[in-house]
């Protein structure tokens, strides 16, 4: 059981689609993540994503623990792919330098400005939103969505600790 959290690392979830969509939002991400690591070198981009990916992993472990009571865990099996966590936590770990400044974001490829702050909040809005709609009807989904916020803990971590040290 312990190896499927490595390979959950990189995995977004159990279908092909899911695989697909993963495999365009890397490529998107690309582009981000070369800034970082022409900044901070691409051994720290690799231990960023897989730090962010262990936090995902320590929020879905815990959620699930949480859920015991309520659903037992061999009942209602859940396959969750720990990997939009690590995208998740690169995207802020991009932001958290730019908080308080305006910046250009592409929404649906229209150029919009905003506070990263905001650019942030939205982020994470997205992945409460669904949440709140199917929460009554099925109570997994909180162990669906809510990991991968896991990683924007993560690299808000790694952000404060190399802040910390400067």
């Amino acid at each position: 059981m312990y190896h499927t959290f490595f390979t959950a690392l990189f995995i977004s979830s159990y279908d092909i689609i899911g695989l697909f969509f993963l495999f365009i939002m890397l490529f998107i991400f690309y582009f981000m993540a070369r800034t970082i690591e022409s900044i901070h070198g691409t051994k720290f981009i690799i231990k960023l994503y897989i730090i962010c990916s262990l936090f995902s992993a320590f929020v879905y472990v815990l959620l699930r623990l949480l859920f015991i009571s309520i659903y037992p865990i061999d009942s209602v099996p859940l396959y969750v792919g720990l990997a939009w966590g690590g995208l998740l936590g690169l995207l802020s770990y991009s932001l958290f330098p730019m908080m308080n400044r305006k910046i250009t974001a592409l929404m649906y490829f229209l150029p919009i400005r905003m506070r990263g702050r905001s650019l942030l909040f939205i982020i994470v809005l997205f992945r409460l939103i669904p949440v709140f709609f199917y929460v009554w009807y099925w109570p997994y989904y909180v162990v669906l969505y809510l990991p991968e916020l896991g990683g924007i803990l993560g690299a808000y971590i790694v952000y404060r600790y190399q802040f910390l040290r400067r």
